[in-house]
């Protein structure tokens, strides 16, 4: 593709927006940012220099989701809730033939870009990268490396996320509300079933080997992972046992007229059993149960875990390895509506949620 501009990035003045924008500058790539505050991505142009050009986009408009997008090959989508503003979006970029890369969380999202866009998106040979988060990019990256390394045909997949001392933005907050209210699914007998209730408790293995109780909501990861490996079962746990908690710090400042950061301080001091803050952080664990290729016959289980993960750095880095490989490449090799780890090896991707 003959564009003006390298990559774009749609909702630059974000957290995870500003840190993909400052790693592609870093880079050399020519970055054209856009999003609905003007002086907020003014001001990130001065700072990033020649290789930063700033354009407002009105989400609401298609004329200027087209005007920006027929300037990049590639454009990595950070505005959520991805239902909302994702899908216009998806839409525009295939009548631009511009490849999309998200970092959306949100089932009925990816759901609905496959119900509405794959054939089109076929069809005009783009292809649109759903969940290249710290969530969905590495539960599809492990469970892919499983199969792939220890030759399982999988039959059962588990991605166990936990969550710790993370600070949620706005958009985080929105998105995850509306996953809460919105149907969810999980891959039963390699069908997607729609859960009666919005999450229920139920046991999982973690990653230390223990059995707890925790939330079982489904995540963007069973969607990503049954797009291309052949599992009959695909699960989500979220260990979410800290976030209720920040959320009710949050409001609490805004009672105290505070910011939440210094609240949420304040009580991790006064109670750091009740609320354990720190540097954000995840961990996911991958399960993959199914039969061994090397041995007709013979069922195996093999688990792997990521700890430590930065989720809004990993994210910018996940979404950067693989809008990078759709830049250098030119054309995608997969067409369509896609997961990470069918657009880019999932070593990479591992390794680009590691550094």
């Amino acid at each position: 593709m003959d564009r003006q501009y390298n990559i774009g990035v749609i909702g630059a003045t974000g957290i995870t927006g500003q840190k993909i924008v400052q790693a592609l500058c870093v880079r050399g790539y020519s970055v054209l940012i856009g999003g609905r505050d003007h002086k907020a991505l003014q001001r990130m142009s001065s700072v990033f220099g020649d290789a930063c050009v700033a354009q407002p986009v009105d989400l609401t408009s298609r004329e200027s989701l087209l005007d920006f997008l027929q300037r990049v090959p590639v454009v990595i989508q950070c505005v959520g809730p991805f239902v909302r503003w994702g899908l216009p979006i998806v839409d525009a970029a295939i009548e631009a033939k511009t490849h999309v890369v998200d970092i959306s969380g949100e089932q009925a999202y990816a759901l609905a870009c496959m119900q509405n866009f794959h054939t089109l998106a076929l069809d005009a040979g783009v292809c649109i990268v759903n969940g290249a988060a710290v969530e969905g990019g590495v539960a599809d990256a492990l469970a892919t490396q499983i199969c792939k390394n220890r030759k399982l045909r999988p039959r059962n997949i588990t991605v166990l996320t936990k969550m710790r001392g993370v600070l949620p933005s706005p958009a985080s907050i929105a998105s995850f509300a509306g996953v809460l209210h919105g149907p969810m699914w999980d891959l039963r007998g390699g069908i997607l079933q729609e859960k009666e209730f919005g999450y229920r408790q139920e046991r999982c293995r973690g990653p230390e080997g223990k059995r707890r109780r925790g939330l079982w909501i489904p995540g963007i990861e069973t969607i990503l992972i049954s797009r291309h490996l052949p599992a009959r079962n695909v699960g989500s746990f979220f260990d979410v046992s800290g976030f209720p908690r920040v959320l009710l710090a949050k409001f609490a400042a805004r009672l105290l007229h505070d910011s939440p950061e210094r609240v949420i301080e304040i009580l991790a001091k006064l109670m750091p059993r009740w609320l354990p803050v720190g540097a954000p952080s995840f961990s996911i664990t991958v399960t993959v149960e199914g039969d061994l290729e090397t041995t007709p016959g013979k069922c195996a289980s093999r688990s792997e875990t990521l700890v430590g993960l930065d989720p809004y750095v990993a994210t910018a880095r996940i979404a950067m390895t693989v809008a990078e490989h759709l830049c250098q490449k030119g054309e995608a090799e997969s067409h369509g509506i896609v997961s990470p780890a069918m657009v880019v090896s999932a070593e990479a991707l591992v390794a680009a949620a590691l550094s």
